[in-house]
């Protein structure tokens, strides 16, 4: 409670806060920590507040005109003190109410005792790991209908009731009226009887402490007698402050609350005197009722207390919880200050991490730095200075503050050591800019302030995609922060450089955007030439002082714009392997860089763009953040250049059709046309195919649609392609800077199909859709189908059906938002706590095991790199033999064709000196050989070129690297076979001294099987990638390594995958569930099978996502896919198929299960190992302790670390 000042320092000593405990307010701790007892309902008499009032002056005040009478002084340094109500009779807490009646039900309504034997050693097995409110509910189960009666004597002589009274125990419920009320329901032999709160405080009273522990509760701190008010906490003025309005007064909502509990209970007390049943119950029941609202006023007990005819009380609870309470409202979400927000705009000039903030704000936002020896003279120079960038005020050791604006002669200002300079924002200081909503990390990220004129803020085009920002009035948020240590944070982990690859999509999510895609690929198109002028004035603009020898010598000299274009990129290659090296086409249309040099191809969107395997994530991982904020830098201001000489427009011209095209287009409409008329001739004569689970009608609409469909597709690749090459829309589409065939095609030809809900446009008149058309028509004009263009413009009725379509969206985008905000929020909750520890595994705030190791891998999303080839699996013996197999025959003798024109004769001549290596050698082959076995078990081999791996390490390109720095194609490498199998495997056994364990050694092996066998399967599927490609043969014959580019290969692999791993920290469970709930914002809230694939128009997007999340019962939007095999493949087979699957049950499938049980007794802190089992099928574990058992479900063949108990169990070893 704060009334809105700064309290003077306390005297008391610092301690730091352990921990927080809550309890509930006691009668005696209310009266003590009160000041006053509020008996009288009226505020004010005569000016002056009553004494004794809801606003005595005891409990402080809000008014300047009067003073505390407790602490004496006047507001707003006064902080408030609490006063109380003494109630007339007990009321129920509607906040534990459903408490009190289950503690009712476990106790003695005579004698208080527990209703069960506390001496029971099955009570003690099942309460033993059980508290609080889980605990009371496993008692109630427990408890009977009968008080038992037991002795403290072992003999029958010496018999005497400890406890227990032997009574019948009436049925406790809710008493249900005709209006929801919290009263209690006792039914003993069919009859009822109504318990107020002050019978049910009375058998509360009875119950011992030891009874109050064994239900779970802390007699200390909250004995079951507490549950029920017999004095109400009064809140002080400051809570409840009183609103003035010129010489008008109004009361909080609060305080007429409390008003009229204070009359409720004085009129009960008067009542009580009386001794009238029917009054005494009545105010009894309004006190409650009153009481109730007063906590709680969105209860399901009691109808809402309204203030007025349309406006219902704000009560306690709801002033505390929700989006706008006091914990997320004004604790977790509060305004601060040294921020600012206005509006965004593009500035391709300033870096990708820089800022534009305008001179305003940089004047009234300040950063706090310390006056020392070394900045002295600077920060006098700012003080001294009247304008910016100068300082605002200066903070002395003794807590004085000079306020530089009062100051009219700032040229004797003197600065001392320590003093604390509040100066302006200056070029290259650091700060956090955030836009709203913010879905994930890289909402929110680290820029360097540049100062410019106007009032927007600038931001550099490529960070809109991270921000999901554009510039039609978005507003962002700018931070400044406060200390060094801030400072020091936002540097090493929340600048733009840092966040270039998003962990969700493991690619990156800046790239080249809009006008500078656009430039980038006018620039490398193949007939772009330019002069001496636009290269040194290019040269300029990225402080270049050396240029490339020009393309074309004479007559004059030009160099292409690849040339220009490899000026700003790093040493890379690209593609990344050999295998992907295209051949040089006469169109230009393959890309290629070597060593940094662009050598054919256009730069598009999959190059320079935010994709998996673009340039920029590949300089990422290759050359680090730093290097991709120059690359980006640099593209802009080459590309911005460029546009600004050469420029670029779309004219009238561009989105005119030529007749060739628009002929073939009228064929497509006329073949389409005529395509629907067959489907609906079909569906009259009842020959059309019927799909499974749908209507005549139903097929229908889904053969034509989908024929419409697939006829706008068609129209849209032949516009596209019919185009002229300059066509400056195509530059666009081929660029990937804006727009799709699609759009040229609505533009220039017809706009096409318009759906609504997945299906053509419904019937809205009396079975027609507009009134422009015949009853029951159901072709495809009168049911959304435009056929003009937007050049030649839409009918009437198709411009209305366009509205539709057009409509849906934007009721989707209003809809979808709170949705897939909830969703998120409540991921966020569940997951907010999950982290990477240090010993390798996912734990949770209470160190609570989640997962062995993270992602089963232990690697960083972000470092995780997409698209790699993995032919392996798709290799048949011979090609294995001829690729992996030297030449040796069945005896083990190498031939004379061993190592042909690729190795080196001396190595040759070591290799046929020692038979040990030919068994080294076709060991390599036979690992290799089981790996092809392996993949093509576990992979689904559909094509070679589709199967690409998502590795740490891209090996292919470090391989490119490593031959294009360190070796020379045509020499023979000096590497021995024998050797690079040695080395490999060394490198496979420090992979898995990587990874953090808690079992490692002192000589750095680690020696707990357990933790080997989880590494190992960390690393399998890398580990068979590592030797495919680094096989000794193809290292010799193909990659032609020598020894110092083996080792740098070697090394750099190694590093690679060291810095993939997770950082121990990273809080893993945000970035989950960020990455499930920033997606599913932008995901269409409805997307539908309009092709008929499916049984019916099945729903998916973000309401079957709901459904996962929620765990629905009841599935509205559940589909699967199932592949059958011959001879059901056929589609009157496949039909039985799917009739059977209907009926079919886990059972049905199920080939054999077995049931094992393991006893394991043990003492506390004895640790026990439990010997290796394996079995096939799936297994359970119980494991018994002196104080119970539990119960985990364990996969076979899987080691696990559990800890069962802290100081009761370790099981180190399950299987």
């Amino acid at each position: 409670m704060s009334g809105g000042a700064p309290l003077p320092p306390s005297q008391m000593d610092l301690q730091k806060v352990v921990e927080v405990q809550f309890e509930i307010f006691k009668e005696k701790q209310i009266k003590d920590y009160a000041v006053c007892l509020v008996e009288h309902a009226k505020s004010y008499e005569r000016g002056q507040p009553v004494r004794g009032g809801i606003n005595d002056l005891r409990m402080g005040t809000t008014e300047f005109e009067f003073a505390c009478e407790t602490c004496h002084r006047k507001h707003p340094e006064c902080p408030g003190h609490f006063g109380y109500i003494d109630l007339a009779e007990p009321v129920f807490n509607i906040g534990v109410f459903d408490i009190v009646l289950q503690v009712l039900k476990c106790v003695c309504k005579s004698c208080g005792a527990l209703l069960m034997d506390t001496n029971d050693p099955q009570v003690h097995k099942k309460l033993q790991h059980l508290t609080g409110v889980n605990r009371l509910r496993q008692v109630v189960k427990m408890c009977g209908m009968k008080c038992r009666m037991s002795t403290d004597a072992t003999t029958p002589e010496e018999a005497v009731v400890a406890r227990g009274c032997g009574a019948t125990q009436p049925r406790i419920g809710r008493y249900l009226g005709i209006y929801p009320t919290l009263i209690i329901k006792a039914t003993l032999e069919e009859q009822d009887m109504v318990w107020h709160a002050d019978t049910a405080r009375q058998v509360l009273d009875r119950v011992s402490d030891e009874d109050a522990r064994v239900m779970g509760f802390d007699a200390l701190r909250c004995h079951p007698r507490d549950l029920v008010l017999t004095v109400l906490p009064v809140p002080p003025p400051q809570v409840r402050p009183t609103i003035s309005f010129g010489s008008l007064k109004s009361d909080d909502e609060l305080t007429h609350q409390i008003m009229s509990i204070v009359k409720r209970n004085n009129q009960l007390r008067k009542d009580k005197e009386s001794d009238v049943q029917v009054a005494v119950d009545r105010s009894r029941a309004l006190l409650q009722e009153h009481v109730a609202a007063y906590f709680n006023n969105a209860s399901m007990y009691y109808k809402p207390t309204m203030v007025n005819d349309t406006k219902k009380l704000k009560s306690l609870t709801e002033r505390l919880k929700g989006k706008y309470g006091r914990l997320r409202g004004n604790l977790m979400g509060k305004r601060v200050d040294f921020s600012a927000r206005t509006v965004i705009t593009g500035d391709p000039n300033i870096d990708v991490d820089e800022v534009g903030v305008p001179f305003s704000i940089a004047m009234t936002l300040t950063f706090p730095e310390r006056v020392s020896a070394v900045n002295k003279k600077r920060l006098t120079e700012f003080v001294r200075r009247p304008v910016y960038p100068s300082a605002n005020y200066i903070h002395h050791p003794n807590g004085t503050t000079t306020k530089l604006a009062l100051r009219r002669d700032r040229s004797k200002v003197t600065l001392n050591i320590g003093d604390v300079v509040e100066r302006h924002l200056i070029n290259g200081d650091v700060v956090l800019f955030n836009r709203q909503p913010t879905l994930h990390r890289m909402s929110m990220m680290g820029h360097r302030v540049r100062v410019l004129n106007y009032n927007t803020f600038r931001l550099n085009l490529s960070c809109t995609t991270p921000y999901n920002a554009d510039f039609d009035g978005d507003e962002m948020n700018l931070h400044v922060p406060q200390s060094l240590l801030t400072k020091a944070e936002l540097i090493e982990m929340m600048m733009v450089p840092k966040n270039f690859v998003s962990p969700n999509k493991s690619a990156p999510c800046m790239g080249i955007v809009q006008d500078s895609l656009l430039g980038s690929y006018r620039l490398t198109d193949k007939d772009t030439f330019l002069d001496k002028y636009f290269v040194q004035s290019v040269a300029l603009w990225l402080d270049l002082w050396q240029l490339p020898v020009p393309a074309v010598l004479r007559p004059r000299p030009l160099w292409t714009g690849k040339q220009v274009f490899s000026l700003i990129l790093p040493e890379v290659n690209h593609p990344a392997t050999p295998q992907e090296r295209p051949p040089f086409p006469h169109n230009d249309s393959s890309i290629m860089i070597r060593r940094g040099q662009l050598l054919c191809g256009p730069i598009t969107k999959s190059i320079v763009g935010a994709a998996p395997g673009s340039l920029i994530h590949v300089i990422f991982n290759e050359r680090g953040s730093d290097e991709v904020a120059r690359f980006i830098n640099g593209v802009q201001r080459i590309t911005t250049f460029y546009l600004i000489n050469f420029g670029f427009s779309v004219g009238v011209q561009d989105t005119v059709a030529d007749a060739d095209t628009l002929r073939q287009m009228n064929e497509v409409l006329v073949k389409t046309r005529e395509n629907v008329e067959k489907i609906g001739a079909a569906a009259n004569n009842r020959t059309l195919n019927r799909k499974a689970g749908m209507t005549l009608l139903q097929s229908f609409e889904a053969d034509v649609n989908s024929a419409l469909n697939k006829c706008r597709e068609e129209a849209a690749k032949k516009a596209l392609s019919n185009v002229r090459r300059t066509n400056s829309f195509k530059v666009m589409i081929e660029a990937g800077s804006k727009g799709t065939d699609l759009n040229i095609c609505q533009i220039a030809v017809f706009v096409g199909q318009q759906n609504v809900a997945g299906s053509r446009i419904p019937f809205g008149f009396r079975r027609r859709t507009l009134p422009h058309f015949m009853l029951d028509d159901y072709g495809e004009t009168s049911r959304g189908m435009a056929n003009r263009g937007y050049v030649e413009g839409l009918k009437p009725h198709e411009f209305f059906f366009h509205t539709m379509a057009g409509r849906e969206g934007l009721i989707d985008t209003a809809v979808k938002t709170s949705d897939t905000g909830y969703l998120q929020r409540k991921l966020i909750k569940a997951l907010e706590d999950v982290h990477a520890a240090y010993d390798g595994t996912v734990r949770n705030a209470n160190q609570e095991l989640i997962q062995f190791m993270y992602g089963e891998d232990g690697l960083d999303g972000a470092r995780i790199e997409g698209g790699q080839l993995f032919p392996l699996p798709f290799r048949d013996n011979k090609e294995m033999e001829s690729t992996y197999k030297y030449e040796y025959d069945e005896t083990g003798a190498f031939n004379e064709k061993v190592g042909g024109a690729y190795m080196d004769p001396h190595v040759k001549k070591m290799l046929r000196a020692d038979p040990e290596n030919v068994r080294k050698l076709q060991s390599e082959f036979d690992q290799l050989m089981a790996d092809r076995d392996w993949a093509r078990q576990m992979m689904d081999l559909e094509e070679r070129e589709k199967l690409k791996l998502n590795l740490p390490v891209n090996i292919g390109r470090l391989i490119q690297n490593a031959r294009s720095t360190m070796g020379k194609r045509s020499q023979v490498s000096n590497l021995s076979p024998v050797t690079i199998i040695d080395h490999v495997r060394k490198l496979q056994e420090d992979m898995l001294k990587l990874f953090p364990c808690y079992h490692k050694g002192v000589d750095g092996r680690i020696h707990n099987l357990l933790s080997r066998q989880r590494i190992e399967n960390a690393l399998t599927l890398f580990s068979v990638q590592l030797r495919q490609l680094l096989a000794s043969k193809r290292v010799l014959r193909e990659y032609k390594l020598n020894d110092k580019a083996f080792e740098y290969l070697l090394k750099e692999i190694r590093t690679k995958y060291l810095q993939s791993l997770v950082s121990p920290g990273e809080n893993i469970g945000a970035i989950a569930a960020q990455s499930c709930g920033e997606p599913a914002t932008q995901m269409t809230l409805n997307t539908f099978h309009n092709a008929g694939i499916s049984s019916k128009n099945v729903t998916l997007g973000v309401p079957r996502l709901l459904e996962l999340l929620n765990v629905s019962r009841h599935q509205k939007h559940a589909s699967m896919n199932v592949s059958l095999y011959p001879p059901w493949d056929k589609k009157r087979t496949a039909q039985q198929a799917q009739h059977l699957i209907e009926y079919c049950t886990l059972e049905s499938v199920t080939n054999a299960s077995s049931l094992f049980t393991i006893l394991i007794h043990v003492r506390r802190l004895w640790r026990q190992t439990v010997p290796s089992w394996s079995w096939s099928g799936a297994s359970w574990m119980r494991a018994t302790s002196g104080h119970g058992s539990r119960r985990w479900r364990t996969a076979p063949h899987g080691l696990q670390d559990l800890n069962l108990m802290p100081t009761c169990l370790w099981i180190r070893h399950l299987i």
